[in-house]
């Protein structure tokens, strides 16, 4: 029988590839992100796990994926907006329950392992140097198995230059979001010739065939974060692309760059197999699925 460390990294094509667990969501037996989540991971050889960063108002970071504690904890309030003081004794509203951990403790879970940590910066706003500096300190002694994730390029750049691994989301430039609704304050606030979400004026030039307009697009981007050693893409923007005649994590791997592919959820056995497979010929590294360990399985099943 395959352990549950060997079936995230599985050999796809004659190269590894890897299965993270997107919120610390092993097998669904613990609260996602939450400290006992992370340590499951940890005990059982997890190869990555992903968790969502969030500075409070005092600089604290807490693993927490939301912008508000409601509904997914015990309290009211935006996290920008409160202290450690303020959240040190909220707990999850799903039980039992547990306590909202602080990045530290995540950091010391991670520390004794060989497991990397995937941290996603849910920070929309700049960085300050101050939260650089917090943030910095706290990975340090996970400089070479962490890598740091945002929507947000500039923000990603500081952790580079101090050398940091870095992963570029390029949902808040280039999506597809079939049906979206209207009037909503996101970016990028156009839909562009090809289908996708685009402000850029290449997307909205009828002249530009599709596949000169996605290898475009794919250089303006990684011009815009130029250190990100991988990109983190979901799976409908990847299909949308392979539809226009890119695969985009062998676009990527012509440019020294790693595609890890978002979120895949246990749909049963034979779709959920079918959708790893799709992405491991799309060139996806990694794949982040909630409930890692079971999506896994399904590949050696």
């Amino acid at each position: 029988m395959t352990s549950t460390a060997a079936s995230l990294r599985p050999a796809w094509d004659g190269v590894t590839r890897t299965i993270a667990c997107h919120s610390a969501d092993l097998d669904g037996t613990h609260v996602p992100n939450s400290l006992p989540a992370i340590e499951a991971c940890v005990a059982a050889g997890a190869p990555r796990v992903e968790v969502d960063l969030r500075f409070l108002a005092d600089d604290t970071m807490v693993v927490f994926h939301d912008s508000t504690l409601e509904p997914l904890a015990q309290g009211t309030g935006e996290l920008e907006t409160l202290t450690f003081e303020d959240v040190v004794n909220v707990r999850y509203a799903q039980p039992p329950s547990p306590p909202l951990a602080r990045f530290e403790q995540v950091v010391d879970a991670v520390r004794t392992s060989e497991t990397c940590l995937q941290v996603d910066l849910k920070l929309p706003v700049p960085f300050t140097r101050r939260r650089v500096d917090v943030l910095c300190e706290a990975l340090e002694p996970l400089r070479d198995r962490a890598i740091v994730g945002s929507q947000n390029g500039a923000n990603l750049m500081p952790l580079a230059e101090r050398g940091f691994k870095v992963a570029f989301d390029p949902t808040q430039h280039w999506h597809y979001w079939p049906g979206r609704p209207h009037g909503l304050e996101l970016s990028p606030r156009r839909l562009g010739m090809h289908g996708l979400w685009d402000d850029a004026s290449i997307a909205h030039d009828p002249a530009v065939p599709g596949i000169a307009y996605v290898n475009a697009r794919i250089r303006d981007l990684v011009a815009l974060v130029p250190h990100a050693a991988e990109w983190m893409v979901d799976l409908h923007t990847l299909r949308h692309l392979l539809g226009i005649g890119v695969p985009l994590g062998h676009a990527l791997a012509e440019q020294g760059i790693d595609l890890a592919a978002w979120t895949i959820e246990d749909r049963g056995p034979a779709t959920t197999r079918a959708r790893i497979t799709e992405l491991f010929d799309l060139g996806a590294t990694t794949i982040i699925a909630r409930r890692a360990a079971t999506v896994a399985r399904y590949l050696h099943d």
